[in-house]
C-alpha cells in the first residue's frame, strides 16, 4: 500500500549535527584534566592512546562519538615549549578563516584549587586568557581537597559537616576567583570536583560554558552571561553539538529536546565557511493541522520523532538498544491505550512481542487518537530517557524500566478532549506543542 506524502521526513538532529564540539582542556600535570573530562562527558580517558598528550591529537571517544577532545599540559614552570604549543594551537584553531566545523568550541583551563589557594595558578594562564576567541572557562579542580584543607576535620555530625563545607566553599571561592578577575576582569571561573557529592559543581561549569556557547563565539562580552539561552538557538550547529555531547546536565538535554521538537526557524550559516543553510522541521508543531505529518504512515512519524530524541540524549548505549526496532515496538505499546478513548492508562503495554501496536499502522490525519498517541510517545520517551539518565548513570541496558505513566496519559486525554473543539478559535497558538512542553517539564521536574 502506498501513501501520499507532502515531504520527506528527515531527522532534524542528524541534519543539524554537521559539527562536533571540540574542547581544549589545558593545565599542569596532575591538575585533574582527564578526570574532569570523564565526569562531564561520561567517557573513559584511560582508554585514550598515548599520543593524546599531543595537543594536536583529536581524541574521539568510542563511548561518546559526538565529542572531540584536545588535552595538553604545557603550563609547567620552566617548560616554555609547552606554552608555545598551546598558543600556536589556539591561534590556528580559532582563526576566523578556518571552516567553522574545524574550530574550537571552548577552552577549559584546569587549575588545582589547592594551588590557587596558595596563589599559584600556573605559567602562561594569563597569556592564554588574552587570546580568547572562543569561550574560555577556568576550572578550579579538586576543590573537595581544598575544602577539607580549609575547614579541617568535619567531625561526625552531619549538620556540622554541611556548615563546614559551606564555609570552606565560600572561603575557597573568595580566594580563587579574584586570581582571574584582575586582567581581564570578565573571565568566568568555577570550583569543580569529580567526587559524587559535589556533582552540582560540575553542573555549574557546564552551565557557565553553555552560556557563552549559546551567547556568542567569544567569551569577551560579560553581557552574554545574562541568559542561559543567549542569542543563538540551540539547533545551530555549535550549540547543538555541545548539547548532544554533554552527559551531565539534564536541564540542557531536556531544553535541547524541546527546541528540536518545536523549531522551525531558518538558520543562516552562510557567513561561516563550511556550513550551509538548513530548515529544522520541528515535528512537534502543528500536530492538529497535520502540517508535517499529513497522510504519512504513523510508523514513519514516530520513527523520526524517536530518532531525534534518542540522538539528543546520547546516552551510553553500547548495544544501540535505544535505536533498535524492539525498543520502538515497546514504546508503541507504552502508549497504545491512548489510541482507545476509554482504555485505562498503561493497560497491557508490555505484551509487545515483536509487533508494533496497532495504532502505528494508521495514517496520520490529525485526529484525536493520532494526536493523543503522538503526544504520549514524545512525553513518555523523554521521561523514560530521563529516568535512565538519573537512575543508571546514563548506561542503557535492555532491562531499562519501561512503563507508561498513568498520570501523563490522564493529562493527555483530558487535554485533547477539552481542547479539540476549541482549537480553531485560537489559530495563533500551537496548543499541542505548548502542552507537550508543559508535560515534559512537569514530569521530568517531578522526578528530581
Amino acid at each position: 500500500m502506498s501513501y501520499p506524502s507532502r515531504r520527506l521526513l528527515t531527522s532534524t538532529v542528524k541534519q543539524g549535527l554537521n559539527d562536533q564540539p571540540e574542547i581544549l582542556v589545558v593545565g599542569k600535570r596532575g591538575s585533574g584534566k582527564s578526570s574532569l573530562i570523564n565526569a562531564t562527558f561520561r567517557v573513559d580517558m584511560s582508554a585514550a592512546p598515548a599520543k593524546v598528550s599531543d595537543i594536536n591529537f583529536a581524541f574521539r571517544p568510542d563511548d561518546n562519538h559526538h565529542l572531540i577532545v584536545h588535552e595538553s599540559a604545557g603550563l609547567e614552570p620552566g617548560e616554555p615549549q609547552g606554552l608555545r604549543a598551546i598558543r600556536d594551537f589556539i591561534s590556528n584553531r580559532t582563526d576566523p578563516s578556518r571552516a567553522a566545523a574545524e574550530r574550537l568550541h571552548a577552552i577549559w583551563i584546569c587549575v588545582s584549587s589547592s594551588d590557587a589557594v596558595n596563589g599559584s595558578i600556573g605559567e602562561g594562564v594569563e597569556e592564554i586568557l588574552s587570546m580568547r576567541r572562543v569561550p574560555v572557562v577556568v576550572a578550579f579542580t579538586k576543590s573537595d581537597l581544598a575544602f577539607s584543607h580549609i575547614s579541617g576535620s568535619d567531625g561526625g555530625n552531619s549538620q556540622y559537616q554541611d556548615r563546614a563545607r559551606s564555609r570552606a566553599y565560600a572561603q575557597c571561592e573568595q580566594l580563587c576567583r579574584p586570581l582571574f578577575r584582575r586582567e581581564p576582569r570578565d573571565v568566568p571561573a568555577e570550583l569543580v570536583s569529580v567526587m559524587p557529592q559535589y556533582g552540582a559543581l560540575i553542573n555549574n561549569l557546564i552551565v557557565t560554558t553553555d552560556r557563552f556557547i549559546m551567547g556568542s563565539r567569544t567569551a569577551s562580552n560579560p553581557s552574554s552571561r545574562s541568559s542561559s539561552q543567549g542569542t543563538k538557538p540551540r539547533i545551530a550547529p555549535a550549540p547543538l553539538a555541545w548539547s548532544v555531547a554533554l552527559r551531565s546536565s539534564r536541564d540542557i538535554t531536556i531544553q535541547a529536546s524541546i527546541e528540536i521538537g518545536r523549531s522551525r526557524e531558518y538558520i543562516d550559516h552562510m557567513n561561516e565557511p563550511g556550513l550551509t543553510n538548513y530548515f529544522p522541521l520541528g515535528y512537534w508543531r502543528s500536530l492538529w493541522s497535520s502540517l508535517d505529518f499529513a497522510d504519512q504512515p504513523l510508523k514513519s512519524c514516530v520513527n523520526i520523532i524517536h530518532v531525534d530524541i534518542v540522538e539528543i540524549w546520547n546516552l551510553y548505549d553500547r548495544n544501540r538498544y535505544l535505536s533498535s526496532n524492539q525498543f520502538k515496538i515497546n514504546m508503541s505499546h507504552v502508549v497504545k491505550d491512548l489510541a482507545v478513548p476509554t482504555a485505562p492508562p498503561g493497560s497491557d503495554w508490555n505484551a509487545s512481542g515483536d509487533k508494533f501496536a496497532d495504532w502505528v499502522y494508521d495514517v496520520y490525519r490529525g485526529s484525536q487518537e493520532n494526536v493523543r498517541c503522538v503526544m504520549g510517545y514524545i512525553v513518555n520517551l523523554i521521561v523514560i530517557l530521563d529516568s535512565i539518565f538519573r537512575t543508571a548513570a546514563g548506561n542503557v541496558t535492555e532491562n531499562a524500566a519501561l512503563k507508561a505513566t498513568g498520570s501523563i496519559h490522564r493529562d493527555i486525554r483530558s487535554f485533547v478532549t477539552e481542547t479539540f473543539g476549541i482549537r480553531f478559535a485560537l489559530p495563533q497558538k500551537d496548543l499541542v506543542l505548548e502542552k507537550v512542553i508543559d508535560l515534559i517539564r512537569q514530569y521530568c521536574t517531578s522526578a528530581q
